[in-house]
């Protein structure tokens, strides 16, 4: 089994467990990002956190297919190497 089938597996196996992890994480790294972020740079900070709540709720079969194509990218970048 290859990479690509091994991620496509996992990502089939359990793939809102996945989107929900993978969501959190990125709403805490955003809103570290808002704490930190200079006064200048906050209202922009804010959107991108706002942004990102907006992808909540979105589908799992988008979210699916942006996850393979992260994942094809990363094994031809490993392949490169």
């Amino acid at each position: 089994m290859t990479e690509l089938e091994k991620t496509r597996s996992y990502l089939d196996w359990d793939l809102a467990y996945v989107q929900e992890r993978r969501w959190v994480l990125e709403a805490t790294r955003l809103h570290y990002a808002v704490t930190d972020a200079l006064e200048a740079d906050k209202a922009a900070a804010k959107q991108t956190l706002s942004d990102h709540y907006d992808t909540r709720t979105q589908s799992l079969e988008i979210t699916r297919a942006a996850y393979i194509r992260e994942a094809m990218a990363r094994i031809e970048a490993s392949d490169l190497t």
